[in-house]
């Protein structure tokens, strides 16, 4: 596997875990470009420059639109994220790279065994439509890159995705933790509420 290939995206605001998970993907995936889009104060933003990874300060709101930022400044021709927030491991976003390697998809999913409307809705065999880790094709991304963001979380990838014609895609188990305690999700429930209604159009 050529990991240079390889830009992952870390979006972040004052995420303690990240620092570790920076740590784990250079072991598991050396050479891989590491971003971290952050909407931190300066103080944690220091911090982060300290682990010689490339931080792009998110100047839009929301976590679709922090991916996009990232991915609009990643330069490998594979595309992956993962939810530094500590109830993700980067051995899945690994396994979830190699996947869309092995198996030439366009978009690789992690999956928690989640899905249900979505699937009702558009036939899709697809497990879980929100999952914290997933990974894409250059290409699928710059298919999307003018598509303005709405609240879906990673249902806005998916579905637009799969307009611009990109349906190969997968899933892979992965594993999925309770956040740390004392930290609380940036996900706001809304975000999952809204994303589900969109499903439907």
């Amino acid at each position: 596997m050529e990991w240079r290939k390889v830009s992952v995206i870390l979006p972040t605001i004052e995420e303690k875990a990240a620092f570790g998970i920076i740590d784990e993907i250079r072991k598991l995936m050396p050479g891989s470009e590491i971003i971290v889009v952050d909407k931190s104060g300066e103080e944690y933003k220091k911090r982060i420059r300290a682990k010689g990874v490339t931080l792009v300060s998110q100047k839009s709101k929301g976590y679709e639109n922090a991916l996009m930022e990232g991915f609009a400044s990643a330069h490998g021709s594979l595309l992956a994220t993962i939810d530094p927030d500590g109830t993700y491991e980067p051995e899945d976003l690994r396994k979830v790279v190699e996947a869309m390697v092995d198996q030439d998809a366009d978009m690789v999913l992690g999956n928690r065994n989640l899905a249900g409307i979505y699937n009702t809705l558009h036939k899709s065999k697809l497990h879980d439509v929100m999952p914290g880790i997933f990974a894409m094709r250059r290409q699928v991304f710059e298919a999307i890159r003018e598509v303005e963001p709405y609240r879906a979380g990673t249902l806005f990838f998916i579905m637009e995705a799969s307009k611009k014609g990109y349906n190969k895609m997968i899933d892979v188990p992965i594993n999925y933790h309770e956040r740390p305690e004392g930290t609380d999700s940036k996900l706001a429930k809304s975000k999952v509420v809204y994303g589900m209604g969109v499903a439907g159009h």
